[in-house]
């Protein structure tokens, strides 16, 4: 990897006041022009992509959480609390109930009814009625997509 691809990657602090001072620092340099604003916003995009994966690695995660477990349920290590805890989710598809399979149907028909009301409204006007309709108070977000090649 070439230098210029990429911006060193300073160790992370593990405090909440650690944390802000950086973002303060980071912030001041993009502002004061000391860190270039676009290759900055590249840098945090892909700081991004490859937490998500390494996070999501089955082996990363089978290795910390057995490290983990060494210290019960709930402890304290490099001045964070880290509590090992477990969330439960249930897959309803094969439970072949006739009363949830029609709740299911008729949530999916009244969300396509929603859409469509929504549209009416944007247009401000019911079509099938001519009814006069109160428009949708609206707000702009702008971003950025970055896509890494």
């Amino acid at each position: 990897m070439e230098n210029n691809d990429k911006i060193e990657l300073l160790q992370a602090p593990i405090t909440k006041s650690g944390q802000s001072e950086m973002v303060d620092a980071v912030c001041q340099k993009i502002m004061l022009g000391e860190l270039d604003p676009i290759k900055t916003e590249i840098a945090l995009k892909s700081l991004e992509e490859m937490i998500k994966l390494i996070r999501s690695n089955y082996h990363v995660k089978q290795i910390t959480r057995e490290e983990c477990e060494k210290y019960g349920k709930t402890f304290s290590k490099f001045g964070v609390e880290i509590t090992n805890s477990s969330r439960t989710t249930y897959d309803y598809s094969g439970c072949n109930d006739s009363v949830y399979n029609n709740l299911i149907v008729q949530q999916n028909d009244l969300k396509e009814q929603i859409k469509i009301r929504e549209q009416q409204l944007k247009s401000e006007a019911d079509i099938s009625t001519g009814e006069v309709l109160n428009k949708p108070a609206s707000s702009t977000t702008e971003f950025l997509t970055i896509k890494f090649k």
